[in-house]
């Protein structure tokens, strides 16, 4: 979706992205001591997963729905600009 995104409006896609990253990575506080994994692993979160499945294996329908409202945003998105272009 983002590939979309960039190809169709760069301009939108890196004003989001700008927001995205000072939102996630320059926070004003110091990150929470912790004991690290430098030379053992993590106890959790070692598994792939990616959140998309619940834990009896099923894909969530939050996702779904999700991953459906994108796809009908990038069509409407690329229509969109090809009537723009007519």
């Amino acid at each position: 979706m983002l590939a979309l995104q960039h190809t169709l409006s760069l301009g939108l896609y890196e004003r989001q992205a700008a927001r995205q990253i000072d939102k996630d990575y320059f926070q004003d506080e110091p990150a929470s001591s912790t004991s690290g994994n430098l030379f053992e692993p993590m106890a959790e979160g070692t598994e792939v997963s990616g959140g998309w499945k619940n834990a009896d294996g099923t894909v969530s329908t939050r996702h779904m729905a999700l991953a459906g409202a994108a796809v009908a945003a990038g069509a409407g998105l690329m229509g969109w600009r090809r009537l723009r272009r007519a």
